[in-house]
C-alpha cells in the first residue's frame, strides 16, 4: 500500500492460481471467497475474476487439496 497525500492506493502484486493436478473441484474457494474470484463453469473451478482478488487468502486457506497459491 502507498500513501499519497491523504488518499491511499492498492496496488494488488499478486494474484490466486489454481494448480488442476490438486484440485478436486470441491468448489470451497467458489463458496468461501468474498470477491466472487472464483467460478464454477460446468464442474470446472476457474479463476474468472482475478482483478477483483484483494489478496486475503481465504481461498488459499479454505482449500482442502492445497490446490490453490498466490503469484504475479
Amino acid at each position: 500500500m502507498q500513501f499519497f497525500g491523504k488518499a491511499f492506493i492498492i496496488i494488488r502484486t499478486m494474484r490466486p492460481y489454481i494448480s488442476e493436478g490438486l484440485c478436486k473441484k470441491c468448489k470451497e474457494c467458489v463458496d468461501t471467497c468474498p470477491y466472487e474470484v472464483f467460478a464454477d463453469l460446468e464442474g470446472d473451478v476457474v479463476v474468472e475474476n482475478a482483478e477483483d482478488c484483494i489478496e486475503c487468502t481465504v481461498c488459499v486457506e479454505s482449500c482442502p487439496e492445497h490446490a490453490i497459491s498466490m503469484g504475479d
